[in-house]
Order: structure tokens, then sequence, then C-alpha cells
């Protein structure tokens, strides 16, 4: 008995004080100092507490200052400035196929504006899902997982003009399917 209360104290003690948010625009992120320290990206999860918030990521060696989703699916997450690198709290490094060495990262800050932040990741993705329709008006939509994250980008990129989609509707399309072929896998 006393081993299921202390599992199930594992598993609702961090929902309890640590709460899921979704970046619903890009924000500015702050040190808890309050200087300016970076952006965080449309669609990242971050954990808050009071005010706080907590982002966890992968980094290449050597390119620190760009925190993705993992080592296989590079979605960005946020862009850091290399002055506060330093602050970035490592806890595993690993070597990818390509012998790129990877860095699980976890960063505390504060936002300049947590109004951008939403706690239904659905409530994110509304007009994305709308963009990507347009693709339905020349062949099928694909399924989401027909394509791995790191896939999604260079399609739309080369079907952006036959969607008619502006720069910026082609990057919002893009970061919302890779996003989309995620779900049911793990980190």
């Amino acid at each position: 008995m006393r081993k299921r209360i202390i599992v199930l104290m594992l598993f609702i003690l961090p929902t309890i004080f640590f709460a899921k948010e979704y970046v619903s625009e890009n924000i500015e992120m702050l040190s808890l100092k309050n200087e300016s320290i970076g952006l965080l990206y449309k669609g990242t999860e971050v954990k808050s507490t009071e005010n706080k918030y907590t982002l966890s990521g992968w980094v290449m060696d050597g390119n620190e200052y760009i925190i993705f989703y993992s080592d296989k699916a590079r979605i960005k997450l946020a862009r850091i400035d290399e002055n506060f690198i330093k602050n970035m709290k490592v806890y595993k490094i690993q070597e990818d196929e390509y012998g790129v060495k990877w860095k699980k990262v976890d960063m505390n800050f504060k936002l300049k504006s947590p109004k951008s932040l939403v706690n239904n990741e659905n409530e994110l993705w509304k007009n994305e899902a709308e963009l990507y329709q347009r693709c339905g008006s020349c062949h099928k939509t694909f399924d989401f997982h027909e394509y791995t994250p790191n896939q999604w980008p260079s399609i739309i990129k080369t079907m952006k003009n036959n969607a008619g989609y502006s720069k910026k509707e082609s990057k919002e399309v893009s970061v919302y399917l890779q996003y989309q072929s995620l779900k049911g896998k793990i980190k």
C-alpha cells in the first residue's frame, strides 16, 4: 500500500507544482533578473510555477543558442542569447548517428508577456489547421505521420506557391505539421 501511495505521489505532485503551458505566439524570455535572454517560439511547451518558467530541450554541442524539441525532431523551441547559455543545466550528453553531440538541457526564466501562454495545446493550431487544408485543393492532405518533423519543412517549402502561402504562412503550417507528426510519439 505504501509503495502505491509513493508511486501515485510521483505522478501527482509534479502536476500540482508545475503547470504545463504552451506558447501561443513568439514571446521574449527574461532572466530571473529581468534581462532579455531570448525568444520562445510558438508551440513550445513550458512548465510554470509562480511566474517562473522552465524549458526542457536539446542543444547541439557548439551551437547551444538554439534549443530543439529533441536530438531527432529538430523543432526549434527557443533562441537564447549567447551570454545566457551558461544558465542552462545539462542533464545528459549523447551522440547521434552522424557523430554530432547533443545535450539535454533545462533552463529557468521569466516571460515578458505570460498572457501569450495557453493551457490547451489544441487552442494553438486553429489557424494553421485551416491553412493546411489549402493543400487539399490539388491533392489529398497527407496524414501527419507520413513524414517526420524534419521532413515537413522541406515539403511545405516546395509546395508553398501551389497553396498560395506567404512566407509567414508557410512557416506557420510547417511548424504545425512538425508538432502534429509527433502526436502519440515519445520524445
